[in-house]
């Protein structure tokens, strides 16, 4: 795959006029942080930008941004998106959580009818920089997992994100509840590699080391949840639940055979730390947890410990370090094109 070496300045720049074409400025600017952001922590092997760019179209396609329509019967938690990509109202919606955390300690809000979601960390990572704890999950995805004890796929990888501040670099996580993301089933199964212990079934519901054997067609597949046992199906199960009856989005069986974004649900959660306990304890109690964790005996074969986020953190601080990131030239000259087209 071909890169080009890009300053983090123009990266910027270039998302923010992009997205200034759907939103206001201010909010494009933050879209344009946040995406930054993620890209510069994901390994070269995830394309956090193309994703960005596939949202970006599909929110020109619809036209400039509509208001955020809360759903109807007078509840104001549950915003229907109109089946605009979630990246197009997550400043508004991190906002709506931070004031509500703010004043009432904590703050919640469920998304459904979306053009889909792609990176859960994009909404917990500002909450963090403002004294929050934050949680994000979403349902959506094709049925790729089935429960404990079954061989039928009932649920998506079902993902989970938060971010605990610390006195140092938060503590952020982003990771499907499946023993294995979809995606990595796809690359294992593209490269003809095999899967581990634990990961997937065949059609017989027999453990196997066979991505062939696992995927079902283009889109499903026989994923075991995480930790191949009966503690990640629960975890699989409430996340269907507070994704799906909770803020009216799919569950199981009822959403397509044919993946739809719209059909799914997420729900985001900011405890604000400071109406609980001192911001200052909170971070320098949480920080020192963090290093006591890393500096603790590794196991057998293991050379360092690592808390989630660390190896993110560590790409992060490089790039910014050095100003500039590699980008996929594809993906440059279809943003260069967009912004010719404007």
């Amino acid at each position: 795959m071909k890169t080009t070496r890009l300053t983090l300045a123009d990266l910027n720049a270039m998302l923010t006029d992009a997205w200034r074409l759907v939103v206001t400025e201010d909010v494009a600017l933050r879209i344009a942080r946040v995406i930054t952001r993620v890209h510069l922590r994901r390994s070269p092997g995830v394309h956090v930008l193309a994703e960005n760019l596939q949202d970006l179209k599909c929110a020109i396609s619809f036209g400039a941004a509509r208001p955020i329509v809360i759903a109807s019967d007078s509840r104001d938690l549950i915003y229907d998106l109109q089946g605009m990509p979630g990246i197009v109202y997550l400043p508004t919606i991190n906002d709506f959580v931070r004031e509500s955390a703010m004043e009432h300690g904590i703050g919640v809000a469920g998304i459904n009818n979306t053009g889909g979601v792609r990176t859960l960390d994009s909404w917990i990572l500002e909450l963090a920089d403002v004294d929050c704890i934050g949680v994000f999950m979403w349902n959506g995805g094709p049925y790729v997992a089935v429960p404990f004890g079954g061989r039928e796929p009932f649920f998506g990888t079902n993902p989970l994100a938060f971010s605990i501040p610390t006195d140092g670099a938060p503590i952020v996580a982003d990771m499907a509840t499946s023993e294995i993301a979809f995606s990595a089933l796809r690359i294992a199964l593209a490269n003809h590699m095999p899967l581990g212990v634990n990961q997937g079934l065949d059609q017989r519901g027999k453990l196997t080391f066979n991505a062939a054997e696992v995927i079902v067609g283009s889109e499903s597949a026989r994923l075991l949840p995480m930790g191949g046992g009966a503690k990640g199906s629960a975890l699989m199960l409430l996340i269907e639940v507070l994704t799906g009856a909770l803020v009216g989005g799919c569950m199981g069986r009822e959403a397509s055979d044919e993946f739809r974004p719209e059909e799914f649900g997420g729900l985001l959660l900011a405890l604000h730390v400071p109406s609980f306990v001192p911001i200052a304890d909170f971070r320098q109690r949480v920080g020192t947890l963090a290093r006591s964790i890393r500096r603790s005996l590794p196991a057998d074969g293991i050379k360092e410990i690592r808390l989630p986020g660390d190896v993110a953190d560590a790409r992060e601080r490089e790039a910014l370090a050095l100003g500039v990131t590699e980008i996929d030239h594809d993906v440059l000259i279809e943003l260069r094109e967009v912004l010719s087209s404007k």
